[in-house]
């Protein structure tokens, strides 16, 4: 499965109540859990009509991921843009594309920098 990662810069953490916080408040997410999971401080699930997705924050806080690339993906990212301070960037796990979130306003927006890739 496809997965996106979102980054504040290298070495730089999200506030984790923040992160929380605004993701918990997305329309559609659900079973919101904070602890000490594998790897993440943080998971919850982002639920679109029939497709359900993963949402992790790193234990260490400077990843956000996101299980899927689909339209219902991009859009949880663009809400979740809109409601946090810090501006963030957006990488596959192939490293294939590399989008400044900063310049992003819309979908169409975000799948034009994907397709231009890194």
């Amino acid at each position: 499965m496809s997965k996106i990662l979102l980054f504040i810069g290298e070495n730089e953490q999200f506030d984790k109540e923040e992160v929380v916080k605004s993701i918990r408040s997305i329309n559609g997410v659900e079973n919101a859990k904070e602890g000490d999971f594998i790897g993440a401080a943080f998971e919850a699930e982002y639920k679109v009509d029939s497709e359900s997705y993963i949402i992790r924050l790193s234990d260490d806080l400077e990843t956000i991921t996101i299980d899927g690339m689909d339209n219902n993906c991009l859009n949880f990212i663009l809400s979740l843009k809109g409601m946090m301070k810090d501006s963030f960037q957006a990488v596959d796990m192939d490293y294939s594309f590399h989008v400044d979130l900063s310049i992003i306003n819309t979908i169409e927006q975000f799948k034009q920098e994907i397709q231009k890739g890194i």
